[in-house]
């Protein structure tokens, strides 16, 4: 009955479990956008229309879809990359295996900040499954030893 409490730990190694998943998945895409990791495919675009959306989203479109309506047409750049464009110019489109979402090399989904942001977080997950897994064979082998202590007793 008493190794009803190693249940305890399931939770959040679990938990840790599916978040290290997503997150190492998310750094591996983010790695492949950079070029740093095979796997992306370059697409060359013309930037067909420029503009500042509400909430200060800095967006860029190509092949003349309306950058008002989100879609796989048009991204979100920060200040300094938006700066870098014009319309007419040409723009390299970034697009993974299995994803029709477009990326730009240098935009925010694989910004430097978001790299160790999503660093830290897969600490902290590896932490959530690691924890618990240690704390609940740390308890198992005290339970163990207090069922030998009391088998000698007898």
């Amino acid at each position: 009955m008493r190794y009803l409490i190693l249940l305890a730990f399931i939770p959040p190694m679990l938990l840790g479990y599916v978040g290290f998943s997503f997150t190492l998945g998310k750094l591996n895409a983010m790695r492949q956008i950079r070029g740093w990791k095979p796997g992306a495919k370059l697409v060359s675009h013309v930037v067909t229309d420029k503009a500042i959306l509400p909430r200060s989203a800095f967006c860029l479109a190509w092949d003349g879809g309306d950058i008002n309506v989100q879609g796989n047409h048009r991204l979100n750049f920060s200040r300094e990359m938006w700066d870098e464009y014009s319309i007419g110019d040409e723009i390299e489109i970034v697009y993974l295996e299995n994803d029709r979402t477009p990326h730009h090399r240098n935009g925010i989904y694989a910004s430097n900040a978001n790299f160790v942001f999503d660093s830290v977080i897969l600490a902290v997950e590896f932490a959530m499954m690691a924890v618990p897994f240690v704390l609940a064979i740390r308890t198992l082998f005290h339970f163990r030893k207090s069922e030998r202590i009391t088998n000698v007793k007898r």
